[in-house]
């Protein structure tokens, strides 16, 4: 974090809501005394075709990857990409 105070007037809001899920937490437990169990993933359906789920599985296993590890890797460099295009 910078030292210099007149950065916090941009930085602060950036953080409460790149972490907006931490602060409510903490809210939570000022209210309640209690921490709720904080998870920085969500479980997600989606439909995907078999062949390459198939195709996928087999070369996460040969490699000992997690599949999660992998679609959120592809996703995350899909988004930098498209970041990139703009």
């Amino acid at each position: 974090m910078p030292s210099d105070e007149s950065n916090y007037g941009a930085i602060i809001p950036r953080l409460l809501s790149e972490y907006a899920d931490v602060f409510d937490a903490l809210l939570e437990y000022e209210r309640t005394k209690r921490m709720p169990k904080l998870s920085r993933k969500r479980r997600v359906d989606v439909t995907i075709d078999t062949d390459l789920l198939r195709e996928l599985k087999r070369e996460t296993e040969r490699k000992s990857l997690k599949l999660s590890n992998v679609v959120e890797q592809a996703l995350r460099e899909r988004l930098r990409k498209w970041k990139i295009e703009k």
